[in-house]
């Protein structure tokens, strides 16, 4: 167990987790010299056991509370006003949901505006980002939202193999074709075989030449 970082020392309370389990989503109470008590939307970072609370432009603190968060740094959640945002490291300031979608499409019109992102989850072989929200003019009423973002899609692999079915029977053998892009210099490949049948031999590694495109 390990306590998470409040600057304050006064309240904090951690909501969500990211799947890869390096990002912590939640809140930090603050109490003022007045006695005036504010929630900040905060993020933890579990590796470098530090935390962000979240700031508009001016600096100012951004009431509210992270509810989820994704490996790739996206927290969403709900303003101390009730209405949904958006952030990631990359933003000036966290974004109401809404403003956020029509920041990336003008001509784009919300059909709700939200209560609360409750959730958020990453396609990145698709580059897409998806959401679970409420709306705020409907109670009890949820959608789901769908947004491209390309900036978080993998890039396509390198190589590829395409071979027949490989077959375990007596003094069988099997052809498998590497396809790769092309590379000015010679790579090598290492291989190792996932499975502990011994009759299966393949090499230790494969030799790729300077401009080939295909290793049988």
């Amino acid at each position: 167990m390990h306590k998470l970082e409040d600057p304050f020392n006064d309240q904090s309370l951690a909501l969500a987790v990211s799947p890869d389990g390096n990002t912590i989503g939640g809140w930090i109470g603050e109490i003022d010299e007045f006695d005036n008590d504010y929630i900040n939307a905060a993020v933890w970072d579990r590796l470098s056991n530090s935390v962000t609370l979240l700031k508009d432009t001016a600096n100012n603190r951004f009431e509210g509370k992270v509810l989820d968060v994704s490996n790739l740094g996206y927290a969403v959640g709900e303003t101390r006003d009730g209405k949904g945002f958006i952030w990631h490291p990359s933003f000036a300031e966290p974004l109401i949901f809404e403003d956020w979608l029509t920041e990336r499409q003008a001509d784009y019109s919300p059909l709700v505006t939200s209560f609360g992102v409750v959730a958020i989850s990453e396609d990145r072989v698709n580059g897409k980002l998806r959401f679970a929200l409420s709306d705020i003019e409907a109670a009890g009423a949820s959608y789901y939202a769908e947004v491209d973002v390309a900036e978080i899609k993998l890039q396509e692999p390198w190589f590829s193999f395409d071979g027949a079915e490989i077959s375990l029977a007596e003094n069988a053998s099997s052809v498998v074709t590497l396809t790769v892009v092309p590379n000015v210099q010679q790579r090598v490949i290492s291989l190792t075989a996932v499975t502990n049948a011994p009759r299966l031999q393949i090499p230790g590694s494969i030799m790729v030449p300077a401009n080939a495109d295909q290793v049988t």
